[in-house]
């Protein structure tokens, strides 16, 4: 409870307590209220209810509050009352009888975005502010949940180190995620040299963490330790930036060694791009124990999407890894040739990679894999129609941007009460509310199709050469896949501008659009409409925005249209049937929020602010690279779901150089190539959320949290309860011992169930048991669980 609050309280109370007070005699009056609520002089029961039997000034823990508000319940739900008569209630029997008045609760299921604090300031521009930022949050989190897992099962440290948590190989990444979490962090909501620091930090982390699990990983795959000697993680592969691989290029003699790990509990196939220096023709082997390779296949570069159009040219080798073990790791040989790429090549030895189809027919190229078919405009190279899941669906996509509200521009078009309300790292806010998208247009014939050995790539050039994409149709993956990369936005006319993608499609969806809650559940949202209040509508564009952290989709009886995003973002619908996104920000005003400052990011930073300077930014407007997978079937939350996690946990790449070795490089694996934790994938609606190493243990003792994928009636087989049985999930590891606890762990499930609040007074009480856990867990939909497991090593 606020001292603001409790001032006027007492002032109503105690009139000897002046009503106006200056800073000094406010600790006096703190000091006061504590002295007198210790020696009982105030009955704090009696000015705040019942429910209280003292009231903490500076804060109230949450703890302390639910057992106050559960006391007051349990009070109410025992109180007896007095029937009067003419009660038709049958129940209550006959006039007079005492009864118990049980609380009625509320359950609410919606959330309260997005939210404003006037007809004009809806808080829904921080769901894409410091879209880099974003992006390099969830890399770092995708990287962790992935180093965790490999600290656990292969590092071969001690459990029980005797050192503090700072001497771990992970504790700066896990400090610099934790800190990144806050609310002016990853909302990206700070000034620009504390969104720079939250950077330095989580590249700090990073390094220091990829250093660690490259020399784990070298250890476990190879014996000869020198071949993988300088394994590294490529940190700019987004930017098609590489330094040892592109070093490694620049001439014949030397191999590439590409160690590539998969997070995932599931068997997974992935598209790997490495950069190189050389427009030559590449061998990529993967290399099996005791075997020079499994299999191998040439590949020819494809030249790169430059962020800076000034750069000069990159080129990318890609293949196709084929089957990735379930938390795994496969190790690939990538060897420049001297041969020439013929038509013979290409039959002999792209069989299996290059399944896709294209054909022109007139003014529109199709482009198919063995689970879509996707139809191009030919001379612009933008989607016109998508086939999959036996469902056809028209698509097209434009680009566009909001001009940002500026009072010094803009004040004419709105109420004079709110005319100073700019748009700013907070505050998403159009020019005027019902500001239509201005669009980019698509350059006539400048669509390029490039054939790869692993798709078919569409690129396309707009009239404004800020904004370029790439469309691929990949090998074996049932998504499209959009590449966007932006930047620097103009500026030069003084305006800001929010930058939006759009998906058309005649999808009927009634004016309805679902959002992912924190990568959980997905919410029904409604065009103008707020569940649990009545609203008027003052913004019909950013008051329509909801924060998408994971995907969004439409739907109607016919199609469904699923999008999956890299970063959270902000995005809607709209109009019906479509779906937008906004993928970058750059405004020129301040939104009165408390930054104090424009969101106004450069590729130079900034200069030191007063008084050591005047905090001018240095450089062009930054260029962010992103991602959206689209998805076409009958049910959106199902397709949505296929993809959500696999797009958090991407396979790791970490990339060594050597000369070719004078002994057969099968030989060299220490193991298997295909070395994998788990002796099985675990059902294919349930995640491995959390894998990790427990410290200060006698014994090995390892955090394992599972979640369930899927809600409800999402899909017909994947949305039902799923098994696993921890007990034989692990290769070299047996489990010999399981503990329940609570979601984040800090608790025995087992006292929590005996200790919990009975809210209702329906708790039953047969739900809690001493007994052992069964090694056999079953998971509801969406459901998360965690366990302590200790673990013994196979011998």
């Amino acid at each position: 409870m606020s001292v603001g609050f409790l001032t006027c309280i007492f002032i109503s109370k105690f009139q000897y307590i002046q009503a106006h007070l200056n800073f000094a005699n406010m600790d006096l009056l703190i000091n006061s209220i504590m002295s007198y609520q210790h020696w009982k002089i105030l009955d704090i029961p009696s000015i705040f209810g019942p429910q209280y039997d003292r009231v903490d000034i500076f804060y109230s823990t949450p703890d302390y509050y639910t057992e106050m508000k559960y006391k007051e319940t349990v009070r109410v739900r025992n109180r007896p009352r007095t029937m009067q008569r003419g009660t038709s209630n049958s129940a209550v029997g006959q006039q007079g009888q005492h009864v118990s008045e049980s609380p009625v609760w509320v359950v609410k299921t919606d959330d309260f975005f997005p939210y404003s604090d006037c007809e004009h300031c809806f808080w829904t521009g921080y769901f894409t502010s410091r879209a880099s930022f974003k992006r390099f949050e969830r890399v770092s989190s995708s990287f962790l949940l992935a180093a965790r897992q490999i600290e656990a099962l292969w590092s071969g440290q001690s459990n029980s180190t005797g050192q503090g948590m700072e001497s771990r190989p992970l504790f700066a990444l896990e400090d610099a995620l934790g800190i990144a979490q806050h609310h002016d962090a990853v909302s990206g909501t700070a000034k620009q040299h504390v969104a720079d620091d939250y950077s330095f930090k989580l590249q700090t982390g990073l390094d220091l963490a990829s250093k660690f699990v490259a020399k784990t990983l070298k250890n476990t795959l190879i014996s000869d330790s020198g071949l993988l000697e300088n394994l590294t993680f490529c940190h700019q592969l987004n930017e098609s930036i590489c330094d040892l691989s592109q070093d490694a290029t620049k001439s014949l003699g030397k191999d590439l060694y590409v160690v590539v790990y998969n997070a995932k509990a599931s068997e997974v196939s992935s598209i790997i791009r490495l950069p190189v220096s050389t427009n030559q023709t590449y061998l990529v082997e993967r290399v099996e124990r005791n075997a020079t390779v499994a299999r191998s296949r040439l590949v020819e570069p494809v030249q790169a999407v430059n962020l800076r159009t000034t750069d000069k040219p990159r080129y990318t080798v890609m293949f196709d890894t084929g089957p990735l073990p379930p938390i795994g790791v496969a190790l690939f040989r990538v060897s420049m040739t001297n041969k020439v790429f013929s038509s013979s090549l290409r039959s002999n030895d792209l069989t299996e990679t290059r399944r896709l189809f294209r054909a022109a027919d007139g003014k529109d190229v199709v482009v198919s894999n063995e689970l879509l078919s996707v139809t191009f405009d030919s001379s612009t190279g933008m989607m016109k129609q998508v086939f999959s899941q036996n469902v056809s669906l028209l698509l097209t996509q434009e680009w566009g941007y909001y001009t940002s509200f500026d009072s010094d521009y803009d004040r004419t078009e709105v109420p004079s009460s709110r005319a100073d309300q700019n748009s700013g790292a907070y505050v998403f806010r159009p020019s005027t509310p019902e500001e239509k998208l201005k669009l980019m247009n698509a350059s006539p014939s400048g669509a390029k199709f490039v054939d790869t050995s692993v798709g078919t790539e569409v690129h396309v050039s707009f009239d404004a050469p800020w904004i370029r994409q790439v469309t691929r149709i990949l090998k074996g993956q049932p998504y499209v896949e959009i590449e966007y990369t932006i930047g620097p936005i103009p500026i030069d006319d003084g305006r800001g501008r929010e930058i939006v993608n759009r998906y058309i499609t005649p999808i009927k969806s009634e004016g309805k659009v679902y959002t992912d809650s924190n990568g959980r559940e997905f919410l029904e949202r409604r065009r103008n409409y707020r569940p649990s209040w009545s609203l008027e509508v003052y913004e019909q564009v950013a008051g329509n925005y909801y924060p998408i952290n994971a995907a969004a989709y439409i739907e109607d009886s016919d199609a469904a249209l699923s999008v999956v995003v890299d970063r959270s973002q902000g995005g809607g619908s709209i109009i019906d049937g479509t779906l937008e996104f906004m993928v970058q920000r750059r405004t020129v005003a301040d939104d009165f929020r408390g930054v104090d400052e424009p969101l106004n990011e450069t590729c130079g930073g900034m200069e030191p602010y007063p008084p050591y300077g005047d905090a001018k930014r240095v450089g062009d407007g930054v260029v962010i690279r992103g991602v959206h997978r689209l998805l076409v079937g009958a049910k959106g939350a199902g397709l949505a779901r296929s993809q959500m996690d696999a797009t958090f946990a991407e396979p790791l790449i970490f990339v060594a150089s050597s000369p070719k070795p004078s002994t057969p490089v099968g030989a060299l694996v220490a193991t298997q190539s295909s070395l994998s934790a788990l002796q099985l994938s675990l059902p294919s609606n349930v995640m491995l959320i959390t894998l990790m190493r427990l410290q200060d243990r006698e014994r090995p003792t390892w955090l394992l949290r599972l979640g369930h994928q899927y809600a409800a009636g999402e899909h017909e087989v994947l949305s039902q309860p799923a098994k696993v049985n921890l007990a034989t999930f692990l290769v070299d590891w047996d489990v010999s011992k399981i503990e329940e606890k609570t979601l984040s762990g800090n608790r025995d499930w087992d006292v929590y169930t005996k200790e919990r609040y009975d809210w209702t007074g329906e708790l039953d009480a047969s739900e809690t048991t001493d007994a052992p856990i069964d090694s056999i867990v079953v998971l509801q939909p969406m459901q998360i669980r965690t366990f302590e497991i200790t673990v013994t090593a196979k011998t």
